[in-house]
């Protein structure tokens, strides 16, 4: 893989430093990723609405992919 491509701008997660020190580091990340995500299913109208409250899921897969947190590091982050 290509440096350039590395450090493009897809491939980062966002955190909160503030979030991280009052939770774990790993633990903002997800929610880092869970803002990411909400707003990308917002963008392409894949939120689903009941009782008038938006919803979406990720998968603990899919957390790993986005974050490359394991599904033990999820759980206990």
């Amino acid at each position: 893989m290509k440096l350039v491509s590395l450090l493009s701008g897809r491939g980062f997660v966002m955190y909160n430093k503030e979030l991280a020190h009052k939770v774990s580091v790993n633990g903002a990340i997800i929610f880092g990723q869970l803002c990411s995500s909400y707003e990308s299913f917002g963008s392409k109208e894949m939120l689903t609405i009941r009782d008038g409250k938006e919803y979406f899921f990720l998968t603990a897969e899919t957390l790993e992919e986005e974050t490359a947190l394991t599904y033990k590091q999820q759980k206990w982050g």
